[in-house]
């Protein structure tokens, strides 16, 4: 790579990082807002993540961090006079700095770790996964024509699994546990399957992979990593808000006991790109309260929301 585009790319992502700082803070603060319907918060992270993603804003006349110090050569020389027109020699590759070069080697470190995942994961489906029952063929055409989606997802039978997940955004697929008719009633089950067609319904995978690129870029940042851990969580809160919406009104009872049938097993750890029905234990909580007592727009939510972009 061309040294110069090299320490560029390095700078703005220092710099970047730096200025999203108080967008990340004031998110922090109203992640915890109550009122905020999950639809709304899942816009906290995604608007960090835009702000990490912005090539240039408008220039302020102020920088709280001049990080161009930091990724400036370590090594200054006095530009050489060409027709009165000063020149200034060109920086050799291995000029370019150290900080440049750690932050390289992280992202190369992050990226090879999310391709690993997902080589691991395509060769454990095509080793392992088997055809789904033709009920489960039925469940998924009910919970598709719910959601308003008018194509079929292919199901994969997978041994082992506790959950549901979606795989893949392009052409995606839904990977079932193979005693999933054994664990869950019938009821659970299509709540479950309203969940995921709700991931599929938003593109919630392509999504996840457009933040865990961000956060490649950013690997140094540890609010990066804290927005995707809360992009995740919100994005759960709003898909069970969408099944629920397609249920019947008295059934949040059964679907939130069908969460708690998911801890019987392990949680999911194939892939960081999946879109699982349940992936963590500390989110659980969070979302049987948003079943038990969903969450109604308070005057504070609505005014935050009307603030939100700007």
């Amino acid at each position: 790579m061309n040294a110069d585009l090299f320490q560029l790319l390095a700078t703005w992502a220092w710099r970047t990082s730096l200025e999203a700082l108080p967008l990340a803070l004031v998110a922090i603060l109203f992640w915890r807002l109550r009122g905020l319907p999950a639809a709304w918060r899942w816009w906290l992270p995604a608007l960090f993540f835009l702000r990490l993603a912005m090539p240039q804003v408008p220039e302020i006349g102020w920088h709280w961090w001049n990080i161009e110090s930091l990724t400036a050569p370590s090594v200054s020389e006095p530009s050489v006079l060409v027709n009165d027109v000063a020149v200034a020699p060109d920086v050799a590759p291995a000029e370019v700095n150290l900080l440049a070069l750690v932050w390289a080697l992280g992202c190369a470190g992050v990226i090879g770790w999310l391709l690993l995942s997902q080589w691991r994961l395509h060769r454990y489906v095509g080793r392992v996964a088997r055809s789904a029952s033709p009920e489960m063929e039925q469940y998924a055409l009910w919970a598709a024509a719910r959601m308003g989606l008018s194509e079929r997802l292919p199901l994969r039978v997978m041994p082992g699994w506790s959950t549901m997940a979606v795989r893949g955004w392009l052409r995606p697929e839904l990977l079932l546990p193979a005693d999933l008719g054994e664990r869950f009633t019938v009821a659970q089950i299509r709540g479950m399957f309203l969940h995921e067609m709700a991931h599929v319904r938003r593109r919630d995978v392509l999504w996840t992979w457009l933040a865990l690129g961000l956060c490649a870029l950013h690997w140094f940042n540890p609010l990066a990593w804290l927005a995707l851990r809360r992009f995740h969580a919100d994005r759960e809160l709003a898909c069970d808000a969408a099944a629920l919406r397609a249920l019947d009104p008295t059934a949040g009872l059964v679907y939130g006991v069908a969460l708690l049938r998911c801890l019987d097993c392990p949680a999911l750890r194939a892939a960081p790109a999946l879109a699982p029905f349940f992936r963590r234990f500390p989110e659980l909580q969070q979302r049987l309260q948003n079943i038990m007592t969903p969450t109604t727009p308070t005057h504070v939510g609505r005014l935050f929301a009307a603030l939100l972009v700007p």
